[in-house]
């Protein structure tokens, strides 16, 4: 037996009380599957027991002493020792050990069985006995019957579940038999439930240059304990809680972005240039393509995996962060969602290892009203001619396919809005201005032309007219990233500043961060940090699940944004002259932090959102 298995021993007993034969199947099963729920359910109950066995021995303790006290005072001449008696074996006996006994005239106790039947000593020996000592022992038969009709309710209790169990694996062996077609696909519908989980827990970055595992974590599914363990006892899901993929994500990404992206940082800031090195190194690590299943040449990971990446790269480089996050979230996603098996083929392979994506939507009379479109696109006879330009364009000049929005039916408004696939090599295609920006510099945004791009057919993104649903169906999920990318700065930004006046700013021969203001100011920022990544990973869960989150993504982005815009000019104020000057990142965070309130939805717009479906959700 494994020696993690003999620890868990203990914990799990409670689980299988005195079920004969069958505890070592139910401790087995636990032990295998390591449920932590059941687990903490264990613990929990064996807790209560210990507890509720101190509260009856105690009330036991206290008795015998009010019993002793009246013994002495009847005969306060001194009594022999008491002959030693054995004490009953616990082996013998699967349920708690009740700590009763009978009672000698001087106030000693006689230990017994408490499931046999009263010693010879306590009915035959009446001289043995203070007044009232039959009285006690009739109540220890009483006792006694009542203990022995608990455990045979259990025992009759246990043998009917598992006759219950029995009669319903009957059952549905029966009907398998009967109907094998449905069994069939009942298991293939299993086999996709496990592929699922093994891409979201499996085979994880062995690829990964700074956690090289070489490993597959378990895809047993849980079983239910729903039957072993009291429901009411299962611990509360946190808001939010890293999955062990997740959390060896956040390590791996925050090292490499200490070592390889942190000593570049206030050289990209200054060039306003992202470093080729740098996104070449996004690439080999695999943070280009997390959510791109496995067969496409991604990492098959889950959304919260991609979410954790942006936020651990803004704790270092916001502007590292967004390359990645519209890399990913706007993207990627709108490919996987959105495209045919052919253009899946077709592009995710690039995106996930050589190829940066940019995402073409907004234009210069067309902001928060994104879909007022004056880009438009016509048929021809070999797919499709688009023409206009585009504005505010993130990741333009590193890009190599771009996701283009224009109307291809002006006459129907909105609802003509189509979805594109364009290469940076398409005829017509041009990068023009290049835009000089207060914060996150080293990111590139750009003017984007067309004039008259021709692509083929298959450079179809989904179905014509369905483009304005696409985009805000992609955006929705867009702004958890832009959250998440302004909580990692927020707290790249905090922990920063604290490290510098705890350990090295002082004044009036102290540490400024032992001054009571200051550990107020930093105690508050922290709060709100922490809150608002309780927003960004709830939002990203929802999601996940299959939930409606877009209000939970507009109240993310929202306060993520204000968060990140009051921590990073708190901390350039904290820092003194260090926060002011370009020697630091204090004054790089607090320019980088405003883009935050802006791109992908501005707070209003955000508010807007919130207002609307609360309205529709509290109108009669």
């Amino acid at each position: 037996m494994a020696p993690k298995t003999l620890l868990l021993l203990p914990i799990l007993t409670p689980l299988t009380f005195a079920w004969g034969s069958n505890q070592d199947l139910y401790i087995r099963d636990a032990v295998q599957d390591l449920d932590p729920y059941a687990v903490e359910a264990a613990l929990r109950r064996r807790a209560l027991i210990a507890r509720q066995s101190q509260i009856v021995k105690a009330k036991r303790n206290a008795g015998r002493m009010v019993l002793s006290r009246q013994i002495n005072a009847r005969s306060p001449k001194a009594m022999p020792e008491p002959e030693p008696v054995a004490e009953a074996d616990p082996e013998d006996h699967p349920f708690q050990q009740y700590d009763a006994g009978l009672f000698r005239r001087d106030g000693s106790v006689i230990p017994r069985d408490p499931y046999a039947n009263p010693t010879a000593e306590a009915v035959t020996d009446p001289e043995a006995w203070f007044e009232g000592g039959e009285l006690h022992a009739k109540r220890e038969r009483i006792l006694e019957a009542k203990r022995a009709v608990l455990r045979e309710k259990r025992k009759r209790s246990f043998f009917a579940k598992k006759a219950e169990l029995a009669k319903r694996e009957a059952e549905a062996e029966a009907a398998a038999n009967a109907n094998p077609e449905a069994v069939a696909e009942a298991e293939a519908a299993v086999e996709a439930e496990v592929n699922v989980e093994k891409r979201e827990t499996g085979s994880w970055f062995s690829w990964m240059k700074f956690c090289p595992l070489s490993r597959t974590l378990s895809t047993t599914p849980r079983r239910s304990y729903a039957d072993v363990v009291d429901i009411s006892s299962i611990p509360p899901t946190p808001i939010f809680h890293f999955s062990e993929t997740e959390s060896l994500m956040a390590e791996s990404v925050s090292k490499f972005a200490n070592e390889v992206i942190a000593p570049k940082v206030r050289e990209m800031d200054e060039a306003e240039a992202m470093d080729p090195t740098i996104v070449e190194q996004l690439f080999e690590q695999g943070l280009m393509g997390i959510e791109i299943p496995e067969e496409y040449g991604g990492a098959g990971m889950n959304f919260t995996a991609a979410i954790v990446g942006i936020e651990e790269l803004a704790r270092v480089d916001p502007s590292v962060s967004v390359l990645c996050d519209v890399h990913n979230t706007l993207v990627n996603t709108a490919i996987l969602k959105y495209g045919t098996e052919k253009s899946r083929k077709m592009w995710l392979p690039k995106l996930a290892s050589q190829t940066v994506g940019s995402f073409c939507l907004s234009e210069p009379v067309s902001g928060s009203d994104a879909f007022a479109l004056k880009t438009k696109a016509e048929r021809t006879s070999n797919g499709y001619k688009i023409s206009g330009s585009k504005m505010w364009i993130t990741n333009s000049m590193e890009a190599g396919l771009f996701i283009v929005f224009a109307n291809l039916d002006p006459s129907k408004g909105y609802k003509g809005i189509t979805a594109f696939v364009v290469g940076k090599e398409a005829k017509g295609f041009s990068i023009a201005k290049k835009e000089k920006k207060l914060g996150i510099r080293a990111s590139s945004t750009c003017v984007v032309n067309f004039d008259d791009v021709e692509i083929d057919g298959d450079q179809l993104l989904g179905k014509e007219g369905e483009g304005y649903k696409y985009a805000i169906g992609i955006l929705n999920e867009g702004r958890i990233g832009i959250a998440a990318q302004m909580t990692g700065l927020a707290l790249g930004t905090w922990e920063n500043a604290a490290k510098y006046v705890w350990n090295d700013r002082k004044q009036f021969g102290q540490l400024v961060g032992e001054f009571q203001g200051m550990q107020h100011q930093l105690a508050q920022a922290y709060t709100e940090i922490a809150a608002a990544r309780c927003l960004v990973y709830n939002a990203a869960r929802k999601k996940e699940a299959g939930e409606d989150f877009v209000r939970d993504a507009a109240m993310a982005k929202l306060y993520a944004s204000q968060v990140a815009g009051k921590v990073s000019g708190l901390a350039v104020e904290w820092m003194g002259g260090m926060g002011f000057v370009r020697d630091g990142i204090a004054e790089k965070m607090f320019r980088d932090s405003k883009i935050g309130a802006i791109y992908e939805g501005t707070s209003n717009i955000q508010l807007t959102t919130i207002a609307k479906l609360l309205q529709k959700e509290y109108t009669n």
